[in-house]
């Protein structure tokens, strides 16, 4: 009886050991690596910097690109970003700041993002008014005073760094929009763009009522957010018209549903019990499940694969 008391008390001792040891606390780097002694690295620690033609993005993750977005009132075939052609960008090259497309007049090129590509629900690296953006620090962990503030708003780099190029633009005239028309064309088969609308809910391109009448507004037009013009709101069937001024924005995704945990497989539309959980955005697998009133659970998720690529 006395040995396996022993043992069970050595092995008991041999555990706390190896859990004390696997406490143990590791210093975190307080400098930039690239500029620290090479014996102050530790050995089992990789830095890594991505010099892929992903940096180039305007979107992530890279799917952002496909077709995820409206191409009709009930189709979300169409890709995030494109120019009034209809040409699309790939996940190659971004949507916007192309050098290949700018010029002084038009900084952004001629590619704009439907309303979810300026949502930082559906794309990551756009702008979140949730974050408090602090300054970015030179390489040895200062901040500059030219990136300090940022003042200059008819005159703003592109890349505060100056590393993808110096172009500056103007945030209160050139920052880029997209307006929908209807297909009116005069004599000579050019579009009147007299009949235009912008989005505010998300409800262009396609078709939407308004006082009783039916419209499509599928023309695109690249545009800037200045001036004032028309925004549609409401739902499809009763949308709604009203005057803005234009500036530079974003959009916020509203959560319609509510699930029983992180993965977003089981969902309802109200908060209640343990459906406490927002999805602002899920992945279904079929188009029939991404814009059905209620999905049946396990056919969306929150994760995009090959098998769940319909955005809902």
């Amino acid at each position: 009886m006395s040995k396996r008391i022993n043992k069970f008390l050595l092995l008991v001792s041999a555990t706390t050991l190896l859990a004390s040891a696997a406490a143990t606390a590791t210093d975190i780097a307080d400098s930039p690596l690239i500029t620290s002694a090479g014996d102050s690295v530790k050995p089992n620690l990789l830095f890594i910097l991505d010099n892929s033609g992903s940096m180039n993005l305007d979107a992530l993750p890279d799917h952002i690109y496909n077709s995820h977005c409206k191409s009709g009132t009930t189709s979300y075939s169409a890709s995030c970003c494109a120019n009034d052609g209809g040409s699309t960008r790939g996940s190659s090259t971004p949507c916007w700041l192309d050098n290949s497309d700018y010029d002084s007049s038009n900084p952004f090129g001629s590619y704009r993002g439907q309303p979810p590509f300026l949502a930082s629900d559906f794309n990551t690296i756009y702008y979140n008014p949730a974050i408090t953006y602090l300054p970015p620090r030179n390489a040895a962990g200062a901040v500059e005073e030219s990136y300090d503030t940022q003042a200059e708003w008819e005159s703003t780099p592109n890349d505060f760094y100056g590393k993808q190029g110096s172009n500056r633009i103007n945030l209160r005239t050139q920052f880029p929009d997209t307006e929908w028309c209807t297909d009116a064309m005069d004599w000579r088969g050019n579009y009147t763009y007299q009949d235009c609308v912008r989005n505010d809910n998300y409800l262009v391109p396609g078709t939407v009522t308004i006082g009783g009448e039916s419209k499509s507004y599928t023309v695109r037009r690249s545009v800037r957010a200045t001036g004032s013009g028309r925004v549609i709101a409401g739902l499809p069937n009763e949308a709604t018209v009203s005057s803005r001024s234009f500036g530079p924005h974003y959009y916020v995704i509203e959560a319609g549903e509510y699930c029983d945990g992180i993965n977003l497989r089981n969902c309802r539309t109200t908060s209640s019990g343990a459906f406490t959980v927002p999805a602002p955005v899920r992945w279904c697998k079929d188009n029939a499940q991404a814009i059905a009133l209620n999905p049946t659970a396990g056919n969306c998720q929150a994760l995009y694969s090959s098998t769940f690529n319909k955005a809902r």
